[in-house]
């Protein structure tokens, strides 16, 4: 037996289970010869000719109170199998996870995303209608807020093109479903090319602009390095994180397009990292088997925007935590912050013995010497792009023995009899089958990314080739995001005035 949570209201079971019987159907062996009989509107059957029978079952969660209000489990169990294989059943499973997000769950996330959905309220241009947009990203809930935004201000959905960062995701399948249930063309980042190239035909074909918003630095390399000819045709690009930049960082004086860099900007350099490093935080002590934390030593490498961050929740949590960065002025604010630093990564991790490390650098943060000084029992996490923070392959080789531990991550035995557990394979743990951030957090910074999609996309926007840091944080003062952000949820004052306010 196999469920989904769904959240549904009015009319929505009945439609649902539809929906879903249909996805089922298409996933047998022989969908024609399958015989379907609706047994009342929220239950189905499904009968195959060799005898198998599926049966579909949405019912309101149980208890009620353990579940967000109005959810249901849309259920899937294989009463009798015939002779359906164990592949045929998977497959089964994996097309009940691909049921459509409901009106109801849409509107939810578009309820928590007011800055996002709100911006053709404001910009009444409609300046992505003269765009093929093509937007790198998590498929995660808030990618339905963000391509529903992107079509208000003018973006047609045969004019999107996005590309999923390919991370496990909780509610990837659904939102495959909701991509191919609107028509939006997506590719894996694996095919990025593929994704640029068909973006440049449809924008030289339809005679409209290119403009991408990208999420880890991985466009400009293959424009640059795959599709020469097609950097000159594209507008302008906006970039939402540092370890982008610094993918970008060898191309510098080659950028011929303009970026809009959001992660450069104040707005999300001074808000958004607290978010992700909460969340981070939460989803390492979740990944890891139980563990006392209180008065354990932790070491975070990276002490930048998110690093600083994560450092300061894991002091909370009473951890005795150290730092390591690169560049001296960082190392200097940790230490008078009051952490354990060393100029040595190597000695810090040997003198530290940390139980847990955290990669927040954007690039490799151990080495093969840091890695000999690991104590008998480590979890490292990465909170950065892709899984480059570790040295997966180093690991692998020097290992002498690699165990599986599932949806925790990897454990490598070293030589000198340290087990070192990566949690989440090395990808970035906030995202690991998780959604993150909630959506009234990611909310401010995929606004951002729209204002950035909307400058471009204009012929007057001012920016020139490469990076724009300067012009990106006017833009997004002139924008009123951070008015819009503080109204909303800053200290809600009396409207009439009282005897203590000053005259």
């Amino acid at each position: 037996m196999t469920t989904v949570d769904v959240a549904l209201a009015g009319a929505e079971p009945a439609r649902v289970l539809q929906a879903a019987s249909c996805r089922v159907r298409e996933a047998l062996p022989d969908p024609d010869a399958a015989q379907f009989t609706a047994q009342g509107p929220l239950t189905a059957q499904i009968d195959l000719a060799d005898g198998a029978r599926i049966q579909l079952v949405v019912g309101e969660a149980a208890p009620p109170a353990a579940h967000t209000p109005g959810t249901h489990l849309l259920v899937l169990s294989i009463l009798r199998r015939g002779s359906l294989t164990a592949d045929q059943e998977a497959a089964l499973v994996e097309a009940l996870r691909q049921v459509p997000f409901s009106d109801s769950e849409l509107e939810l996330v578009a309820g928590q995303m007011p800055l996002t959905l709100g911006l053709a309220d404001r910009i009444t241009d409609r300046p992505l209608a003269g765009t093929v947009l093509l937007i790198m990203a998590h498929f995660l809930e808030d990618l339905t807020g963000m391509l529903a935004s992107a079509m208000r201000l003018g973006a047609a959905p045969e004019t999107l093109v996005v590309v999923e960062k390919g991370y496990p995701y909780k509610s990837r399948a659904r939102v495959v479903a909701h991509l191919r249930e609107h028509r939006i063309a997506f590719f894996p980042s694996a095919d990025i090319a593929e994704a640029l190239a068909h973006q440049s035909t449809l924008a030289r074909e339809s005679g409209l602009k290119a403009v991408i918003i990208d999420d880890g630095g991985y466009a400009v390399p293959a424009l640059i390095d795959q599709l020469p000819e097609q950097l000159a045709a594209c507008a302008g690009l906006v970039e939402q994180t540092m370890s982008g930049i610094f993918k970008l960082e060898p191309y510098e004086g080659r950028i011929a397009l303009p970026v809009f860099s959001v992660a450069q900007s104040r707005i999300k350099g001074t808000i958004e990292s607290y978010w992700i490093a909460d969340a981070a935080v939460r989803r390492i002590m979740e990944l890891m088997p139980p563990h006392k934390v209180e008065g354990q030593p932790a070491l975070v490498i990276g002490y930048g925007q998110v690093g600083s961050e994560i450092a300061h929740v894991l002091r909370g949590l009473r951890m005795r935590v150290a730092v390591f960065d690169r560049e001296l002025m960082r190392m200097v604010v940790a230490h008078e912050a009051g952490y354990v630093t060393h100029k040595s990564l190597a000695r810090l991790i040997g003198h530290h013995r940390p139980i847990l490390i955290i990669g927040a650098t954007g690039r490799q943060a151990l080495s093969d010497d840091d890695l000999r000084e690991l104590p008998a029992e480590t979890f490292l996490a990465s909170v950065t792009s892709r899984d480059g923070e570790f040295p997966l392959p180093a690991l692998r080789d020097a290992a002498e023995a690699v165990e599986d531990e599932g949806l925790a991550g990897t454990t490598y035995v070293l030589p000198h009899g340290a087990r070192a557990t990566v949690l989440a394979h090395g990808f970035p743990v906030n995202f690991h089958y998780a959604e993150s951030v909630h959506n009234r957090h990611s909310d401010l910074t995929l606004a951002a990314l729209l204002v950035g999609a909307c400058t471009l996309a204009r012929d007057d926007h001012g920016f020139s080739d490469g990076h724009n840091v300067e012009r990106t944080d006017a833009v997004l003062q002139e924008s009123r995001l951070l008015e819009d952000y503080y109204d909303r949820y800053g200290p809600q004052l009396p409207t009439q005035p009282t005897a203590e306010d000053p005259a």
